[in-house]
């Protein structure tokens, strides 16, 4: 079953990933932060339904936190992708 479920997963990506002659369909970017905010939602929904035992509760933590954070992620990727260090002296 998990052999399935990662096979399955990783042909989705081959399809997202495929290329045009303009450049990727979904930047790696964009399908990182998507992988990101799935599992943080995961955790966020299950770690507050342990602490509060209540559904409604972890569910709404679960959909507003992550959605931010997942916008602050990718802000944040995008940033680095920007940053350079600059090369060691004497390179």
């Amino acid at each position: 079953m998990d052999q399935l479920l990662l096979t399955l997963i990783l042909n989705n990506l081959h399809i997202v990933q495929c290329h045009t002659e303009e450049g990727p369909v979904v930047s790696r970017q964009l399908l990182k932060t998507a992988t990101f905010a799935a599992l943080h939602f995961a955790v966020g929904f299950g770690v507050t339904y342990i602490l509060t035992g209540s559904v409604v509760i972890a569910t709404g933590v679960a959909l507003i936190e992550p959605a931010v954070n997942t916008v602050v992620f990718f802000l944040h990727e995008r940033a680095w992708d920007r940053f350079r260090l600059p090369p060691p002296a004497g390179a």
